[in-house]
């Protein structure tokens, strides 16, 4: 309710919200399902997608890339006229009460990747204590993005304004570490488009995924996300998810 009263309020005071399509069915956000989110400095509006759940991703069904539905390229167009210096980042947690067997407060996020062939360094793990506000930033994009109208392009997206305080943009914080949590000392969990990305020809931007279980050390690699200028995704997982 306060979400809603906060945009009407933002509409009655001349702040214009984007405006999603006429009678669009909503975008569902199920726990721990893994959310991509973009944005881009200086502009109003910041694109969530929902990729399914994060089983899909640190047990898939082969070794094999596949490719991840959700992102449109008309999305891109609409938000930011164009995939260039967009930024970019995945994420996902288990929150208390959520069903399987992954330990409360476990956090699924990316780190960039600077090319196809190395990867990047890992990622560190934290107590549960540690990573509970992370993961309480990552669940609150969740539930933010769930009910709210899908894009006219893709069921499972939406488009958010941002400075509502219910926003993508607020939760992942302008460090892009979750308002300045444990994981500002592994720098960024997001990562943006070169300034040419959206010219001459289809190009490729990568980010690792790491899963983070309560702890110590660091943290699972299970692949890499693969972002084309022409809004494909895919993912590559690791033959066998390590710690290295």
């Amino acid at each position: 309710m306060k979400k809603i009263l906060t945009k009407a309020l933002l509409a009655s005071a001349g702040v214009a919200l984007f405006t999603q399509a006429a009678g669009a069915q909503t975008v569902a956000y199920t726990h721990q399902d893994l959310l991509l989110g973009f944005r881009e400095t200086g502009k109003a509006n910041d694109l969530v997608v929902d990729l399914g759940a994060a089983t899909q991703f640190y047990s898939p069904a082969s070794t094999s890339p596949f490719a991840v539905s959700g992102l449109s390229s008309l999305d891109i167009t609409a938000v930011f006229g164009n995939f260039n210096s967009v930024s970019w980042a995945v994420m996902g947690t288990k929150r208390l009460g959520d069903t399987g067997s992954n330990l409360n407060n476990t956090m699924w996020v990316t780190t960039p990747r600077l090319d196809l062939n190395t990867q990047s360094s890992a990622l560190t793990q934290a107590s549960s204590f540690s990573q509970q506000n992370p993961s309480g930033r990552i669940a609150s994009i969740g539930s933010n993005f769930n009910g709210e109208p899908a894009t006219a392009n893709s069921s499972t997206a939406t488009i958010q304004a941002t400075g509502t305080g219910f926003d993508y943009s607020t939760f992942l914080g302008a460090g892009g570490n979750f308002q300045g949590t444990y994981l500002a000392a592994n720098g960024s969990v997001e990562s943006s488009t070169p300034s040419d990305f959206a010219s001459g020809g289809i190009k490729y931007a990568y980010e690792d995924l790491y899963q983070l279980n309560p702890g110590s050390g660091s943290g699972t690699y299970l692949g890499f996300f693969a972002l084309g200028s022409d809004a494909t995704v895919t993912f590559s997982p690791v033959p066998e998810p390590s710690t290295l």
